[in-house]
């Protein structure tokens, strides 16, 4: 499981990584002041996260806001807040499990696994921890 993640594998996004931090550099040069976590490190790391699930633009856009969502909310939104962000993990799975391509989370949902599946609860388990450590781990530095 760790494939996706090693150097030789990140290493074939580092355009796009390059790409992404060029865009939100751009974005936050005529801002004066900004947030260094909230308008550059997380979001980079939530656009390598989801090429890696290879989300399209849409889904990914979407994909961050549910877990800004999920990290902000409060005893009040919650609850929802993560009902909506499991509901949307289970519609991407459910997707790659009748469609599957070459990418991460396809390889997840069809490949067997000391000879099972992961079951979609265990799925979407995987995407929830590498979502929230990848979010925790940028905005813990500061």
């Amino acid at each position: 499981m760790q494939e996706p993640f090693l150097p030789n594998k990140i290493g074939v996004l580092s355009d796009f990584i390059r790409s992404a931090v060029r865009d939100l550099l751009d974005r936050i040069e005529g801002m004066g002041e900004f947030d260094i976590v909230a308008e550059l490190a997380e979001p980079v790391q939530q656009e390598v996260l989801s090429r890696v699930l290879n989300f399209d633009k849409p889904t990914r856009v979407k994909n961050r806001e549910l877990v800004l969502n999920v990290i902000h909310a409060n005893l009040e939104t919650s609850k929802p807040a993560w009902a909506e962000f499991r509901a949307f993990l289970l519609g991407e799975i459910r997707r790659r499990i009748s469609n599957p391509g070459d990418d991460f989370l396809s390889h997840l949902c069809v490949d067997e696994f000391d000879g099972q599946r992961f079951s979609e609860s265990e799925l979407i388990a995987i995407l929830v921890s590498l979502a929230l450590a990848g979010h925790h781990t940028v905005a813990d530095l500061w």
